[in-house]
């Protein structure tokens, strides 16, 4: 099965003023002539050619760029390294300061210098994909070419044990076919709120004051960790920094990183990287944290699935059920790793009223496709497995059907 059949295109911004221009210009032409009713169109036109610079403008797909206000925290960001010449520096003084950051790096550019790559993970940091050659006028590309450098990079980062789930691009310009690409790499988009303009350092004169400027509890500060032409130049950018970060204090605010100000993690450490079907369902339910009935329900049925203490057991929580064609395979792969008697513990998208609800809201929310089960199909693909004593019941709030089977003798 191909990629293809699990990702659906989601509702955007850009479909609703679409739909809403459409029907304005049905509504104005009968009544006012041609001319005003092509007014609807020509805004709907001008907001398609302006949402791709505007690093805040949700138009085309969900931007994560910034975090609550009603907090004291603010985060710090650092675009287009590693470099050798000011990367370390970065390094060394966010140690001094006791500070965590995300570093969206130049594939290219972390190829040439794995070492510092290495030492931005040992220190605590975060590593978002910034694809791997960094063209600014990527997202004018094809998108077999935007997927390319999309997926280069999280290739690389696998190489470091790592996968990164945070998508910024190049000069923050999205257009309208990044939104199904980051699904299809399990990544979202996240760009900022705080930026000094300082053209990749080639204008670092007045960073602090700019940045500081208008400075919010919840604000995700972008900077850049590359050269701004030398020695000397580079003493004046850690002096900008630290300005940055005494003005941030000064001003009553803390320094937190960035998926505690955001909620969410800027990239995976603990999992393997995940083939790209397993990442679009990976991004759906994690993307579903704090809205969708997934989530609201999805904690209750794991724990009651999880219950007990048997040592022998396999949980499995991830999203390939949801996913998974063959039912029946997927739990023999599991299998595999049981002795007898052992037991696998397992959740699907039940075939219910709710369970059709929610996977309607994340066709048009996510993009995904999830393939609902009943009670008889997960019954007999356990069965084919060569699972015995199986049991299936519906979790709270009709969302999931959890099985529970046993490996025979022969496991």
């Amino acid at each position: 099965m191909t990629l293809q059949e699990f990702t659906a295109l989601p509702v955007s911004r850009a479909h609703i003023a679409c739909a809403v221009s459409y029907a304005a210009a049905a509504v104005l032409f009968p009544c006012a002539g041609p001319l005003f009713a092509a007014a609807p169109l020509a805004l709907f036109l001008l907001l398609c050619a302006a949402a791709p610079f505007l690093p805040r403008f949700a138009f085309y797909l969900p931007i994560v760029y910034r975090g609550r206000r009603g907090g004291a925290s603010v985060c710090l960001t650092f675009d287009d390294g590693p470099d050798e010449a000011v990367t370390p520096l970065v390094l060394d003084l966010l140690a001094r300061e006791g500070v965590r950051a995300s570093f969206f790096l130049s594939g290219e550019r972390a190829r040439r210098h794995p070492e510092i790559v290495r030492m931005i993970l040992a220190r605590g940091h975060s590593i978002g994909n910034h694809t791997y050659h960094h063209n600014p006028w990527l997202m004018m590309k094809p998108g077999r070419v935007i997927d390319r450098e999309i997926g280069r990079f999280q290739d690389l980062m696998a190489e470091f044990g790592v996968r990164p789930l945070a998508f910024r691009p190049p000069a923050a310009i999205t257009n309208p076919k990044l939104w199904r690409l980051l699904i299809r790499h399990g990544l979202y988009c996240m760009n900022f709120s705080r930026r000094g303009l300082d053209m990749g350092n080639r204008r670092i004169g007045g960073l602090s004051r700019r940045i500081l400027r208008k400075l919010r509890a919840g604000d995700v500060i972008m900077l850049h960790d590359c050269d701004p032409g030398g020695p000397v130049m580079a003493g004046r950018l850690m002096e900008e920094f630290q300005k940055i970060l005494a003005g941030i204090r000064a001003a009553g605010l803390s320094i937190a990183p960035p998926e505690e100000i955001l909620g969410r993690e800027i990239m995976d450490r603990s999992l393997p990287p995940l083939s790209r079907d397993e990442a679009s369902a990976d991004y759906a339910l994690r993307s579903a944290a704090a809205s969708s009935l997934y989530a609201r329900h999805f904690p209750r049925a794991l724990t009651g699935m999880a219950d007990g203490h048997d040592k022998a057991a396999i949980v499995i929580a991830t999203p390939e059920l949801a996913l998974e064609k063959d039912f029946a395979a997927l739990l023999g792969r599991y299998r595999a790793n049981l002795p007898p008697g052992g037991k696998i513990r397992c959740f699907a998208p039940a075939l219910t009223p709710r369970g059709l609800l929610s996977a309607a809201a994340a066709v048009l929310k996510y993009g995904i496709v999830l393939r609902l089960r009943t009670k008889g199909a997960m019954k007999r693909g356990a069965e084919k497995a060569g699972l015995r004593d199986i049991s299936v019941i519906t979790a709270p709030g009709g969302l999931f059907e959890c099985l529970q089977g046993t490996a025979g003798k022969g496991a």
